[in-house]
């Protein structure tokens, strides 16, 4: 069953970082989709904070968290591990 949470707004200092994780693990909250709006006007080549997505066989994308742009994907079942790289500069998102 589909449950409505809150918004989780984030601010990620320079040099902060969150390592790789699932949303999700073996189905233990009712998270079934994940939502990011990346809120850095100031972000830039360089700036760091881009999100991993894993992939199996050990492939992976960055993603840059351009400002304004919404990046979803499934979090239930253990889908989609992810990680948020190294900051060089701050980061805000808001998950939804």
């Amino acid at each position: 069953q589909m449950q409505r949470s809150r918004p989780q707004v984030t601010l990620y200092p320079e040099g902060a970082r969150y390592c790789a994780h699932y949303d999700n693990y073996q189905n233990q909250t009712s998270r079934v989709l994940t939502i990011l709006l990346y809120l850095n006007p100031w972000w830039h080549e360089g700036a760091g904070g881009e999100l991993r997505l894993h992939h199996s066989g050990g492939s992976f994308d960055d993603i840059q968290p351009l400002h304004g742009r919404v990046l979803a994907f499934l979090c239930y079942g253990s889908q989609n591990m992810h990680e948020v790289l190294q900051c060089n500069a701050p980061r805000a998102a808001v998950t939804f």
